[in-house]
């Protein structure tokens, strides 16, 4: 089943909570295990072992105006969430409905594979925090799973 922008969820964060150790604590990612067993680690059949997994990648020192993404992924599943900062998000499905969506430190953002997206950087020094449901090495393109336009034009028809 390929997914539509139905199936892209918004989240609250929470905090800062002031710790004992006199440090901010805040909840970017929440998740509980029911929703990461039916949700969250779920692949195809033909996907290889060696890219399940779990990472988490940030992306630091956006800056405004800045765009990312113009991709989709046929495994990877991603929660992204503004450290600091906000983007723009537009998000498209294989049927052609667009989503946008403007994301700042309170949300996170569930994207499901199959939906093409892109972020525009709406302010200087943002950051991004990126929950992946895939493993990577650089170095290793088959375990990349990022299909451009093209490919996403194609799935389309």
């Amino acid at each position: 089943m390929k997914n539509t922008i139905s199936h892209i969820q918004i989240a609250q964060t929470s905090g800062p909570f002031h710790t004992k150790s006199d440090a901010d604590l805040s909840v970017k990612i929440r998740l509980d295990t029911q929703k990461l067993s039916r949700d969250f680690f779920v692949y195809s059949e033909s996907c290889r072992d060696d890219i399940k997994g779990l990472r988490l990648y940030v992306l630091d020192n956006l800056q405004k105006d800045k765009v990312g993404g113009y991709e989709f992924h046929k495994e990877r599943q991603e929660i992204v969430s503004v450290g600091r900062g906000s983007v723009r998000w537009v998000f498209e499905d294989t049927q052609g409905a667009v989503r946008e969506y403007i994301q700042t430190a309170s949300e996170s953002v569930h994207i499901p594979p199959f939906i093409l997206h892109t972020y525009t950087v709406l302010e200087d020094d943002t950051q991004l925090l990126v929950l992946a449901n895939t493993l990577f090495v650089p170095e290793d393109k088959t375990t990349h799973d990022t299909y451009g336009l093209e490919e996403f034009k194609q799935l389309m028809q």
